[in-house]
Order: C-alpha cells, then sequence, then structure tokens
C-alpha cells in the first residue's frame, strides 16, 4: 500500500482512520474510491491541514456548526463548503483513535456484531468499524441535518424571521 507524508481531502475521500505503525506513531488509514492510503499523519491532522487548504481552520469549522446546530459532541465538520464535503466524527474528535467518513459516500449502515457496524460505501465497499449501528446511524444523520441546514443557507433559500 502507498505511503504519503501529505494528503487533503478531496471529494474521494471515504473514511480517515487511525493506525499505528511499528513504532506506535500515530498515521491514518485513508480510503478513498478507488484506492487507500497510509498517510503519516494523524486524522485530526488531515482534518485540520483540509480545513485550512480551503480557507477555515477546524477550529472555525467546529464553532460555525456549533453556532449552526447547537451540537455540542461528535461535531460534523463541512471540510469545503465549494466541493460540498461533509465530514462526520465516530466518537469524540478528543480520542485520537476516532474515524471520519464522509457523508456524501455512505450508502448504508448494518450491524456487524457486538459493538461494530458495517459501512457501506456507494462504490459497494464495506468497510467494518468498532462502533454499534446505532451510533454510525446517529452520526450519519445529526451530518444530514447539518448539511441540509447549510445548502439551504448557501443556496439563499433560508428566511430569517
Amino acid at each position: 500500500m502507498k505511503k504519503l507524508s501529505e494528503y487533503l481531502i478531496t471529494r474521494d475521500t471515504m473514511l480517515i482512520a487511525p493506525m499505528y505503525d511499528d513504532y506506535g506513531n500515530l498515521h491514518s488509514m485513508v480510503t478513498e474510491e478507488l484506492t487507500s492510503y497510509v498517510v503519516e499523519k494523524s486524522p485530526k491532522t488531515i482534518l485540520k491541514d483540509s480545513c485550512c487548504y480551503n480557507g477555515s481552520s477546524l477550529t472555525g469549522r467546529k464553532d460555525s456548526t456549533i453556532a449552526v446546530t447547537g451540537y455540542q459532541t461528535k461535531i460534523p465538520i463541512c471540510i469545503s463548503e465549494i466541493q460540498r464535503i461533509f465530514f462526520f466524527p465516530l466518537e469524540s474528535p478528543k480520542n485520537e483513535l476516532c474515524h471520519w467518513v464522509s457523508h456524501y459516500h455512505v450508502d448504508r449502515v448494518e450491524a456487524g456484531g457486538a459493538e461494530q457496524s458495517l459501512i457501506i460505501f456507494c462504490n459497494k465497499i464495506g468497510v467494518h468499524v468498532p462502533y454499534s449501528k446505532g451510533i454510525v446511524f446517529g452520526n450519519l444523520a445529526r451530518t444530514a441535518q447539518f448539511r441540509s441546514l447549510m445548502l439551504r443557507r448557501w443556496e439563499g433559500e433560508e428566511k430569517s424571521f
């Protein structure tokens, strides 16, 4: 599998999962539509770099999500409003083992055993994650709500009363 020292999230990015190398360094397994990479950065660093590349900070993106939705935990992030890229965490982003999933690519979520689920992406690739179907589906639904609110704003359909 190809190793990268740098990586920016694109529309092709489906999943960013934490992994440790043989020396105990935190890296990321990035799954795209057609390939996967080991990136020599943590998932959180990839998100930070991608937000900065798209004109904001990760902190700014979090603050925006909180202001729009009122969510205080497991906050979905808009990586790029132009490309409509939204990612959601599967647990607290404070945990370095947090997985990040692209809302756009998820086709469905299936139970995968005790405290596991299977995320089926639109390209029919399935990835097992160590979270229950309820947790994954709940975070997917929160991201859908956030995405809908933002799309209405961007398209000028939100009415201010």
